[in-house]
């Protein structure tokens, strides 16, 4: 696996990496910061956070069977490009504003993070010889999600805390999504399987 799909493993971290981290900034720092610093009621972040959550399960099977047209290679660069111009304005607004216009917001933002999540798992799996796909990819998202996604919330909470500039945590997805693109950039080897 190391000796032929080097290339491979390291464009499944990074692309899990974004995944994690675009987790963590819209779904799971959304409702602790909505309640400790915009100082929303607990039931009101929550329900935010499930109609974020109902949109986002909705949209993927739309946006999974557009990807089934060959789109994929286009699809993924758009919504990462996407959530990234997105997110800054997004944390920014969303302690400006009424609570109708953050539903509007989160809106416009779960629409890429959608195309991003329905399309990823098959561009990666597509990516992989048959014979070792189950062991890359799990090494690839186990070693993302362990490193990245375990220490993304604690990374959010301390640039807020340090700077006190609370869409701090869209400029950590920012550069994420910088460094995927760079990684989707790669030369990866054609399957040799045929599959």
């Amino acid at each position: 696996m190391l000796s032929t799909q080097k290339a491979e493993l390291l464009l499944i971290v990074a692309l899990t990496w974004f995944g994690v981290v675009t987790t963590y900034s819209l779904f799971v720092y959304l409702v602790p910061y909505l309640v400790t610093i915009l100082h929303y009621q607990t039931h009101t972040a929550l329900v935010l956070n499930a109609l974020s959550l109902s949109l986002l399960v909705s949209i993927i099977p739309i946006a999974g069977k557009l990807a089934d047209h060959g789109l994929k290679n286009r699809v993924i660069p758009i919504s990462i490009i996407s959530l990234a111009t997105l997110i800054i304005p997004y944390l920014y607004f969303l302690s400006t504003t009424h609570y109708y216009v953050m539903i509007l917001l989160q809106i416009m933002i779960i629409i890429p993070a959608a195309f991003y999540f329905a399309t990823v798992p098959v561009y990666i799996v597509e990516l992989i010889q048959t014979s070792i796909r189950c062991r890359t990819f799990s090494l690839g998202y186990n070693i993302a999600a362990a490193i990245f996604g375990g220490t993304t919330p604690f990374v959010i909470l301390s640039l807020v805390q340090k700077t006190n500039l609370h869409f701090i945590p869209g400029i950590y997805l920012v550069i994420c999504a910088i460094i995927t693109l760079l990684m989707l950039k790669m030369p990866i080897q054609q399957r040799e399987d045929g599959n």
